[in-house]
């Protein structure tokens, strides 16, 4: 009997197993006809380009033209609404629930997973133009670092998220503000190595980032670190690139520093059918939804800014 009894247990042991086994086979669902898998994405350039091009059209949001700036900006008394009505913003009185906040939240991780996706990606493949591969991936790192830094100022110790294995970010805790700052520093530094001097490899159009956009955002972030020096040599050095960089003269309507691919322009997202950059005709054309607290009286003057 206890042979028998023995034996029907390991019956019932496989079949368990082929019962788990064929319910983890029901659970893979394939990739939408839309989608790609890694596999097939990172085996030539033109899918490649694609993969980086991805990560600047997930910052193509109300996050990234708008709130990064209004909300900082509300809160700190920089901005008033045209409206005048004081809102949450404006009077400090933010709910752990507001849904701009959880907008801003959301679209900076996402634009994280989307650059870590072609970090990895381009690591595991060697089907592709080197000099290409490195751009991209100091594209990648760079965006890697804006998502960060943002979400650094606007949460202080946040998830420092470098994979995209849900087996570690499902559970990542927060990291101390120093560790996020010193892989934001990381990130571009490997960025600045590696990203093209120009505009040439995007058709001369200011919707990507290059050498400059970087030592410009090392500048800032070594601002917020107290790095004087530091700000000073990296901030100077785009200052004295002068055949790609300057203040507009003469300003007007079509010749301002919010139009697409102004000179005073190092970086922009990308902008459809609009004659005005993002950023620009969501803050500060005539039909904008924020004024300046104080107007154009902090402008020195001769400013033309006065005027306008």
């Amino acid at each position: 009997m206890k042979s028998i009894y023995t034996l029907k247990k390991y019956i019932l042991i496989a079949l368990a197993l082929v019962v788990l086994s064929g319910c983890e086979d029901m659970i893979e669902v394939d990739l939408p006809n839309s989608e790609l898998s890694a596999n097939t994405v990172y085996v030539s350039d033109i899918t490649t380009e694609a993969a980086v091009n991805g990560i600047y059209q997930s910052l193509v949001n109300n996050t990234n033209y708008n709130l990064l700036h209004t909300l900082p900006g509300q809160t700190s008394d920089e901005l008033i609404i045209n409206s005048l009505v004081p809102n949450v913003y404006t009077s400090n009185q933010i709910l752990d629930t507001d849904g701009s906040i959880s907008g801003v939240w959301n679209n900076l991780y996402n634009a994280i997973y989307n650059a870590n996706a072609v970090i990895e990606g381009i690591e595991g493949s060697s089907a592709l133009t080197p000099s290409l591969a490195a751009q991209w991936q100091g594209e990648a790192y760079f965006l890697r670092a804006y998502a960060h830094f943002y979400l650094v100022n606007f949460g202080g110790e946040i998830p420092l998220i470098l994979t995209t294995d849900i087996d570690q970010t499902a559970f990542a805790g927060k990291s101390s503000v120093e560790a996020i700052y010193g892989q934001i520093v990381s990130d571009l530094e490997f960025a600045l190595a590696n990203l093209p001097e120009d505009y040439s490899n995007y058709d001369n159009n200011r919707i990507r980032v290059n050498r400059a956009t970087a030592q410009a955002f090392l500048a800032r972030v070594h601002l917020y670190l107290e790095n004087w020096d530091t700000a000073e040599q990296y901030a100077t050095a785009v200052i004295e690139q002068t055949d790609l960089y300057g203040l507009v003269q003469g300003l007007s309507s079509d010749n301002s520093p919010f139009i697409a691919d102004s000179r005073e322009a190092l970086w922009q997202l990308a902008y459809f059918n609009v004659t005005y950059a993002y950023e620009g005709s969501t803050l500060f054309t005539t039909s904008g939804n924020y004024l300046l607290r104080n107007g154009n009286s902090l402008f020195e003057d001769g400013d033309a800014r006065k005027e306008q």
